[in-house]
């Protein structure tokens, strides 16, 4: 441990302190970083100057869980719970002590909290300007070297109070975190809260590290990797002589030092040394996130030694000029010219397989012009020094990405379809651009509705899926397509595609509004059903005394047509009539209201009845009918009763032998008719006489 403390405080003292390091007159603040568990949420927060940490580390810290969203639904009043009871700050010196014999990270954030002397200046004057100083190295060093271990050990974190561990969480919420410090604020000293936004169901994926490449030297190698953009904050360099069994070099893990506020460091570099320049060895790097977690490895490179060119190129310039070409710059000793053949570009798109795409560059030049239809979204470049003798020496890659503003095309043959079920379906032709990216599919529900896009992610098949309700008002649903390239140019969107919903809605039913009883048939009249779409009217019909089933006499396609004569009904059968509409020959209406009618006997058969009279007693609001005939063969009579416009219907039957009935429902001021006629054995009937009653 004593070994690891002298090791860190060499190195922190070398790389001018932990680059997160702030010192007295920067503004204090608390920065906090998070990790979701399957089980849990994890935090880890620092503060950013010595003084501050030192305040918090005698006074603690408070945390607050505010739940801001619920099954995907954001609270309108977030719930606030404070998770310490007490404030949170390092444990007792006697608490350490068990996990300092296994954690080496631990035993040096206990030194740097509890160790009475961390590191003094030999031979200082007590009170001295130098001890003064000294003093203050010493905070830096405490806080600088305890931040570097905290990150390499979340349960040293934990003891040390700058660690939490949620295990109250619930899959279907987001929270915020703050992180409070309980240091008093005073006038010289305030220290601003630091917060995270988590979501408990997105654990995150820790990606391995990319971009490994190595440069081989005589007896040395040269590694460098991506560094911007990775959750890690330090790496290990594990080595290996066949490819398959690694071990990590000796030391601490490597940290990138040069980080600024105005710039960040995009690779990082490490230089190691061979036994040797005969022999294969293979190299790769373990990430470290800020809570001690080693990520997945990187892939593996491998190479041996060389005696390389001693001159080394070195690209110092690469812009975008006015027309969108290249310009590339490169640094090289001119007395290596008269060493080299000359000069070779070379380019990857992931800077893992170069390919030479500028040859026999002479030995003199320091730039040329890349053509912009050659660069991609993203390019690697390296410049090659071809010797005379010996291997060739390669500068180390540039990251080239031109700036592009310009949207792809628009998405072409765009169609779609919907099944009964509301399930639509859209598919169109494929952008041919080198840099597409994905789609955005957009849709509204009226003709001159703002389409909306449907998701924010990019979409990267051309065929989407989508779910429209069938039963509502809107007969259309309308779609459109824009193409996005890598940058995010998003193309103007194609021509709306209109898409008529399957009409799976039966439309209203019609109405019966008259019938006429005439020679040859029955005429049936009706109001045509007033839901759009209609294509045709059908009239049923089924015999009162039948099987009921019912029987299509016809389908009138003409809507101008609101009237049917059935000229198939028989003498004296009862029919009942109805009407439906029918959109495309499906769904059918519900019927109309029923109507029953019966044929009546021709005109030119003889009137049998002769005499048919009404007796009316208005003071009892009553009348008696009464008839008289000399039929031999009556089956029975029936008499039709109608009251002011409304058309008369069968209001009784009467047997052979009866000549007169009772009506003593009456009211005053009403229009009554009365038909009678008989119905013979034969089937005949007779013609029908009828009485006009004024009551």
């Amino acid at each position: 441990m004593k070994n690891l403390i002298y090791i860190l405080k060499g190195f922190i003292i070398c790389a001018l302190l932990y680059p997160s390091v702030g010192f007295a007159g920067d503004t204090a603040y608390i920065s906090v970083r998070s990790l979701t568990k399957e089980d849990a949420v994890l935090l880890r927060w620092a503060v950013n100057t010595p003084v501050s940490w030192k305040q918090t580390n005698k006074y603690g810290f408070n945390i607050e869980r505010y739940t801001m969203v619920r099954d995907g639904e954001v609270l309108s009043q977030p719930e606030m719970k404070k998770l310490n009871s007490v404030p949170v700050k390092a444990k007792p010196l006697n608490e350490w002590e068990s996990i300092a014999q296994t954690d080496d990270y631990a035993a040096v954030i206990a030194q740097a909290l509890y160790g009475e002397e961390f590191e003094f200046a030999a031979g200082a004057q007590q009170n001295s300007i130098t001890t003064i100083v000294n003093m203050s190295q010493e905070l830096e060093q405490r806080f600088s070297v305890s931040l570097f271990a905290a990150d390499n050990s979340f349960d040293a974190a934990l003891m040390a109070g700058w660690g939490w561990r949620d295990t109250d969480v619930k899959h279907n919420e987001r929270y915020l975190y703050r992180i409070i410090s309980s240091a008093p604020d005073t006038g010289s000293l305030h220290i601003e809260y630091g917060s995270v936004f988590v979501a408990a169901d997105e654990m995150e994926f820790i990606s391995k590290p990319t971009g490994l490449a190595g440069i081989f030297g005589d007896k040395s190698i040269m590694l460098s990797w991506n560094y911007e953009g990775y959750v890690y904050h330090s790496y290990y360099i594990e080595k290996s002589a066949d490819g398959k069994n690694y071990s990590r070099l000796d030391g601490i893990p490597v940290t990138n030092m040069n980080n600024t506020d105005e710039q960040a460091v995009p690779r990082m570099y490490f230089m190691d040394s061979l036994e040797n320049n005969t022999d294969t060895y293979y190299y790769r790097i373990v990430g470290i996130t800020p809570f001690g977690e080693s990520g997945p490895p990187s892939d593996s490179i491998f190479g041996h030694g060389k005696e390389l060119f001693q001159y080394i190129p070195h690209i110092n310039h690469t812009y975008i000029n006015t027309s969108g070409d290249l310009d590339l710059g490169w640094e090289f000793d001119e007395k290596g010219n008269a060493l080299i053949k000359g000069f070779e570009l070379q380019h990857s798109p992931n800077s893992e397989v170069y390919e030479t795409v500028v040859a026999d560059i002479e030995p003199e030049a320091r730039s040329l012009l890349v053509d912009r239809e050659k660069l991609l979204l993203s390019n690697y470049f390296i410049i090659t020094a071809i010797p005379h003798e010996g291997e060739p020496a390669s500068s180390f890659p540039v990251l080239v990405q031109p700036v592009d503003s310009v949207p792809p095309a628009i998405p072409a043959g765009l169609v779609g379809m919907i099944d009964s079920s509301g399930a639509v379906t859209l598919k169109w032709d494929r952008n041919i651009e080198k840099d597409l990216y994905g789609y955005r599919v957009f849709r509204a529900h009226l003709k001159d509705e703002e389409l909306i896009p449907l998701f924010d992610i990019a979409l990267k098949d051309t065929v989407y899926r989508d779910t429209v309700q069938i039963n509502n008002l809107n007969r259309h649903v309308y779609y459109a397509v824009a193409a996005l390239d890598m940058r995010y140019n998003q193309s103007d969107l194609t021509p709306r595609l209109e898409l008529e919903k399957p009409d799976i809605v039966p439309p209203s039913p019609p109405a019966i509004s008259g019938y006429r009883i005439k020679d040859g048939g029955i005429e049936i009249s009706w109001k045509n059903s007033t839901s759009p779409g209609v294509t045709s009217h059908r009239i049923h019909r089924k015999n009162k005394d039948g099987n009921g089933l019912s029987q299509i006499l016809a389908t009138i396609a003409d809507s101008a047509q609101t009237s049917y004569t059935d000229t198939s009904a028989m003498v004296g059968v009862y029919y009942i009539y109805t009407v439906t509409a029918l959109k495309n020959s499906k769904p059918e209406s519900d019927p109309s209201n029923e109507i029953t009618l019966f044929t009546l006997r021709s005109k030119h058969e003889n009137d049998e009845i002769e005499r048919f009279d009404a007796i009316v007693d208005r003071r009892n609001k009553m009348l008696k009918l009464v008839w008289t005939d000399k039929l031999q063969d009556v089956l029975y009579y029936e008499i039709y009763r109608g009251i002011n416009d409304r058309k008369a219907s069968l209001w009784k039957t009467l047997k052979n032998g009866e000549h007169e009935t009772t009506d003593d429902k009456l009211h005053i001021n009403a229009d009554y008719v009365y038909i009678i006629r008989a119905i013979l054995k034969s089937g005949k009937n007779t013609t029908s006489k009828s009485l006009n009653i004024k009551h």
